[in-house]
């Protein structure tokens, strides 16, 4: 369970961005039933080119209190305040896996940056991350000449078959450093989301262009003072180009249909 960012725009906005998703370790969505906080780990991963992705700071502390992160924020400061770049954001709310650098968002592997909102039972050993094993699957994928909308449709095809009571969601983001990609898909995990159903406004995603530009993708706009939101729906996959485009494809169908 987590919190999520992916913003594509010049380094001063995304600076910006960074600095004020800070707030959602303490204040970010929880499930009914779950303690507040996001506070198992951070991590802010930004690239100015295809495939040079870097940390800018990665901790298994608390993002609202720890002192690294706004160091972090100040590290993206450090280029051209107009320079294109590449935002990946994430703060936990640890489930599966353990809490250890090796398991804090977003991971990076292969040319890519990767971080995952939900639950996903069944497809990591037990003890072991859900998270990196999803993000294995579509390295695994990428690495065999898929695009990366081809992937992901490989992978929730995959999950879903298995049947929607094995995991909370599927919604995860992801970069090459170039392009970034969104997807969102919901459960119906009987044990994680119990005693209601999976939470829509939890497992939330959507996208917004700022006025300068400034392509962002994520959970809780509101919490940013993102205007202009644009849902990303149930099943779709958005992707924005190394331009700024946004297109939408529609991966799997209505979870009702």
């Amino acid at each position: 369970m987590c919190r999520m960012l992916a913003a594509v725009g010049p380094r001063a906005t995304l600076v910006d961005l960074a600095s004020r998703f800070q707030v959602e370790a303490a204040k970010g969505r929880v499930g009914a039933t779950m303690t507040p906080g996001h506070k198992d780990g951070w991590g802010l991963v930004y690239a100015e080119h295809k495939n040079d992705l870097r940390y800018a700071g990665r901790s298994i502390d608390d993002a609202s209190t720890d002192p690294t992160y706004p160091a972090a924020v100040a590290a993206l400061r450090a280029a051209a305040p107009e320079r294109r770049t590449v935002l990946l954001a994430h703060v936990r709310k640890q489930t599966l896996g353990e809490k250890t650098l090796e398991d804090t968002h977003p991971f990076v592997a292969g040319g890519f940056a990767f971080a995952h909102n939900g639950t996903v039972r069944g497809i990591a050993p037990k003890g072991q991350s859900d998270s990196r094993a999803l993000f294995a699957r579509i390295l695994a994928e990428t690495a065999k000449g898929a695009n990366v909308e081809d992937a992901v449709s490989t992978l929730a095809h995959d999950v879903e078959a298995r049947g929607r009571e094995h995991f909370t969601s599927m919604t995860f983001v992801l970069t090459d450093g170039e392009s970034v990609w969104g997807f969102r898909r919901i459960g119906a995990d009987p044990v994680v989301c119990a005693p209601e159903a999976c939470p829509e406004d939890y497992y939330t995603m959507g996208h917004a262009t700022l006025a300068d530009g400034t392509v962002v993708v994520s959970q809780e706009h509101e919490l940013l003072g993102i205007p202009g939101w644009a849902p990303i729906e149930d099943g779709e996959l958005v992707r924005v180009g190394p331009d700024g485009e946004v297109s939408t494809h529609r991966i799997l169908g209505p979870r009702d249909g």
